[in-house]
């Protein structure tokens, strides 16, 4: 059983690992799931092409190129999608991402007719309405990091001079990918590193108006006086990021990013709560539970370990008692006692004989119960009325009794009931005493004849108090 429990408590605490492993590695940068738009109904023919476009288009289109876009179905109930992985992710990644994405979409925008997902290394989006080729800016969401830089108006022009570059690279340069990333030298020990990325079918000049307004955000006056060291503008059409470590992916023209040492501020921060809140849910109601399963495994294993040491203690007197029993073990006769001087030998005497003489401790022959357990009256095959006492295995003190009278067999006095003998057999002690009828003890010792030497004393101590005081 405590193996059981161990086993569960640690499967319990592996699955906690597990959830919590997954929701980090599947939890979104953000989404936007529009609540203008009407939402579609549990087995319709849009859920049947919305379903088809993000489990079978996407995911085949996905290992080819980091940017797709495909339809479903027709219409009224036809489904457009789309994906777009960072320009620096390799196409493992990509299919990843899109693949994990796909599924969360459907999880955090449940029967909406259109929604966007963004993550690190790439977005994906469906709708009921084809998408233009021009620059949508009806989804946009900016990410910033907590600490800001000290000198914000130097910073300010920096980060303004790099996406400039940036743009006209990805304008120009890599036109066909509307994707750069680069970094500048802003001091003798610190980097600035940037990117930029737009829908490749946008044309250079809806990219560049994309990639200004986004960085319109960053450069309004909030931002002259605090200036956050890291931030990203996800758009449906384009987006830009910037951070003082490199955040490329190792295929791309930087390093893996390592986590950014403090927290993102989301201007929509409702989602990401919602989110932190079902980890603590989990968290919550699993931990308790390991724990209540950690103390029972506890207290069964502490448990154990005593029944097993109290085990080990009776085998023990047990074993003693039967060394004892043999430097007192007196021959046997075939009705189980010597036929000698009892005060001098002290047999030990067969279980199968004992049954046989009170029938096999049957209640009949039952004559009480005291702690060490129940007494059976007993007649042997000579015909000597016999009384045992049979070891209770719920007695406390039985095992005890037990072996003080094995051990003071030798000792005992003519006005005692008499021991004739034990038997210590498999998991039966018994005690044999010689039967003594439910009378007084005065008629056991004297019988009947000390009544009337009594009574002739009695009256002689009427007639003569000298006389009985002499007695």
């Amino acid at each position: 059983m405590a193996s059981i429990l161990i086993f569960l408590l640690a499967w319990l605490l592996v699955l906690l690992n597990i959830l919590v492993g997954v929701k980090s590695a599947e939890r979104p940068l953000t989404d936007h799931c529009p609540s203008t738009i009407s939402n579609y109904t549990q087995g319709s023919n849009f859920q049947s092409n919305h379903n088809r476009l993000l489990y079978r288009s996407l995911y085949n289109n996905g290992g080819n190129s980091i940017y797709a876009k495909v339809t479903e179905g027709e219409e009224p109930d036809k489904v457009h999608g789309v994906f777009l992985c960072r320009g620096d992710v390799v196409p493992k990644d990509c299919q990843k991402c899109i693949d994990v994405a796909s599924v969360q979409i459907l999880r955090l925008c449940p029967f909406k007719k259109q929604a966007i997902i963004w993550y690190d290394q790439c977005l994906v989006r469906y709708s009921n309405v084809s998408f233009a080729s021009t620059p949508d800016p009806s989804a946009s969401l900016g990410l910033y990091e907590v600490q800001n830089v000290s000198r914000p108006e130097q910073f300010m022009e920096n980060l303004r001079t790099m996406f400039d570059n940036l743009t006209t690279q990805a304008t120009t340069v890599n036109h066909k990918l509307k994707y750069a990333a680069n970094s500048d030298e802003i001091s003798p020990f610190q980097q600035l590193y940037g990117m930029v990325q737009c829908l490749p079918d946008l044309s250079a000049e809806d990219c560049r108006t994309c990639l200004k307004t986004a960085l319109s955000r960053i450069s309004n006056p909030f931002f002259n006086v605090y200036v956050p060291i890291g931030g990203r503008i996800l758009g449906s059409s384009c987006n830009l990021r910037y951070e003082l470590y490199s955040f490329l992916s190792p295929g791309g023209r930087g390093q893996e990013a390592p986590p950014p040492s403090t927290n993102q501020v989301k201007e929509d921060k409702g989602k990401n709560t919602s989110k932190t809140k079902l980890i603590s849910i989990i968290v919550g109601v699993i931990a308790p539970l390991a724990v209540v399963l950690a103390g029972t495994s506890f207290y069964l294993v502490k448990r154990r370990k005593l029944m097993e040491r109290e085990a080990d203690e009776s085998r023990q007197e047990i074993q003693f008692l039967n060394t004892v029993l043999e430097t007192l073990r007196g021959d046997v006769s075939n009705d189980g006692f010597h036929s000698e001087s009892r005060s001098q030998e002290f047999p030990v005497v067969k279980l199968n004989i004992i049954s046989a003489a009170k029938e096999k401790f049957s209640e009949e022959n039952k004559l009480g119960e005291g702690g060490f357990g129940p007494v059976y009256k007993g007649t042997l095959a000579n015909g000597i009325a016999i009384a045992i006492k049979r070891l209770s295995r719920t007695s406390g003190q039985g095992l005890k009794e037990f072996k003080n009278e094995v051990l003071t067999a030798r000792l005992q006095h003519r006005n005692l009931v008499r021991l004739l003998g034990c038997c210590l057999e498999g998991n039966e002690a018994l005690l044999i005493y010689e039967f003594m009828p439910n009378k007084s003890l005065d008629f056991f010792l004297f019988g009947s004849t000390f009544y009337y030497l009594a009574y002739i004393y009695h009256e002689a101590a009427i007639s003569s108090p000298t006389s009985y005081i002499f007695f």
